[in-house]
């Protein structure tokens, strides 16, 4: 299974049971540099029977005989397709030695409640269309204008809107595609995220709605 960030709200008391059945995958691979404070190039992968990995990566070659170690311990070079493998757990380990995954999970709370702020600033609007509701610090949702505008146009204006706000700098809202409709996209898992950069980032999308008349 694909735990991208989304896996982190395990470690949510609010959010963990909207990943009800997740314990019944056989591996999971997991980014902690996307919600776990990390920077980029963390991530790790669980995997219910070991020796999958192992049959999968596992090398023997003569040169690596002398630094096995005493039989049944584990190798980690047979483990992922790297030899020399760098440490990159240890800084996940420190994070979670000092914030503890209680405060960790905090984080991942203040993200999702973030997401949903955003998505009840914009229901207020009837321009903007909820795709997917809030969830797990993620937003999808659509300019619609008033509603007699062409699937088609409304496609490039939400694309100039992205690349309105993005270009400002202010906040990245990329698009993706849902239901084959262009959409917009809140990611909002940064934990020094505050209300009032949500209502500053919705504020700046309702102005980009000023280039919509030049893309019509």
């Amino acid at each position: 299974m694909d735990g991208a960030f989304g896996a982190s709200a395990l470690l949510s008391e609010q959010h963990k049971r909207d990943l009800a059945g997740i314990e019944l995958s056989d591996s999971l691979s997991w980014d902690a540099h996307k919600w776990l404070l990390q920077t980029y190039g963390c991530s790790m992968v669980l995997v219910r029977d070991q020796s999958l990995l192992s049959h999968s990566f596992a090398a023997h070659p003569e040169y690596l005989k002398d630094a096995e170690s005493a039989a049944g311990a584990v190798e980690f070079w047979d483990l992922g397709p790297e030899l020399t493998r760098p440490a990159r757990a240890l800084k996940l380990w420190l994070t979670l030695q000092v914030l503890g995954s209680q405060a960790v999970g905090r984080v991942i709370d203040h993200g999702c409640a973030m997401a949903e702020l955003a998505e009840q600033r914009l229901r207020s609007n009837p321009a903007w269309q909820i795709i997917c509701p809030a969830q797990l610090g993620i937003l999808n949702f659509r300019y619609v204008a008033d509603g007699t505008l062409p699937d088609s146009q409304l496609d490039r204006l939400n694309q100039a809107i992205a690349k309105e706000i993005t270009d400002s700098g202010f906040a990245q809202v990329f698009t993706t595609e849902l239901l084959g409709k262009k959409v917009l996209r809140l990611c909002i898992i940064h934990p020094e995220t505050t209300e009032q950069d949500v209502l500053q980032t919705i504020h700046r999308l309702e102005q980009a709605q000023a280039i919509a008349p030049a893309n019509r």
